[in-house]
């Protein structure tokens, strides 16, 4: 037979005393805490319905390249589908943007230049440069950067994948704006993001940068790997 035992009640159990949750001049929400549904109840329960936050970074980002159709689309012998408009979106999205607009050019200098004449510091926080970052014939990224004023900090990096990885900046009376030239490859893309762009939108976000874990190989590696 189940038998329901009675709990013993004292005066006041399961009364909360007021101050229990929080005393005055207690920090509730550190700054740069990215406001979940959690941090916005908490907000509530206390009153305070304005805060001062950072607005979301405007972001352009440029895929190149003749070789690419889009991902509906069957490609032709010599043709990739385009997997980084993708990629970029569903990174920046897990990072708590959504405000990416995307556009496609393929090798051609003037119509990429064309699109990047509205990329002005005004209009856009970070742009993101897909393709076109090596020093080939047809490789227009560092053009492009020279095109929008920016000043190239460097052109490579010592990451691999993600060697040809560039990144300057402009800087307006009234606005400033980051660029990265980004490898096309998917997997550099992914590294990248990870490693430089991930970092440029926690600037802008006013978040602490994530902290960095050393890791060592069980194996070593031989060159050809």
């Amino acid at each position: 037979d189940r038998r329901i035992r009675l709990l013993k009640r004292t005066p006041a159990s399961n009364v909360r005393q007021q101050g229990e949750d929080a005393r005055a001049g207690e920090v509730l929400l550190e700054p740069g805490t990215t406001l979940d549904a959690t941090a916005v109840a908490l907000l509530a329960s206390v009153g305070k319905t304005s805060l001062l936050v950072s607005k979301q970074p405007r972001i352009l980002h440029l895929t190149t390249g003749d070789e690419i159709v889009s991902p509906e689309k069957t490609p032709d012998p010599g043709q990739i589908r385009n997997s980084n408009a993708s990629l970029i979106s569903a990174l920046c999205r897990e990072h708590g943007v959504d405000a990416v607009s995307h556009f496609h050019a393929g090798d051609d200098l003037p119509a990429l230049l064309q699109i990047v004449s509205d990329a002005k510091a005004e209009t856009y926080d970070l742009v993101l440069v897909s393709g076109g970052s090596g020093q080939g014939t047809y490789d227009f990224s560092a053009e492009l950067f020279r095109h929008l004023g920016a000043t190239i900090h460097f052109r490579e990096v010592n990451v691999r994948p993600g060697k040809p990885l560039i990144f300057g900046t402009v800087s307006r009376e009234r606005a400033s704006q980051i660029i990265f030239g980004l490898p096309g490859n998917a997997l550099s893309h992914f590294v990248c993001f990870h490693l430089f762009v991930r970092r440029a939108l926690d600037r802008l976000l006013a978040r602490p940068a994530p902290t960095a874990t050393r890791g060592f190989l069980a194996e070593a590696m031989s060159e050809t790997q």
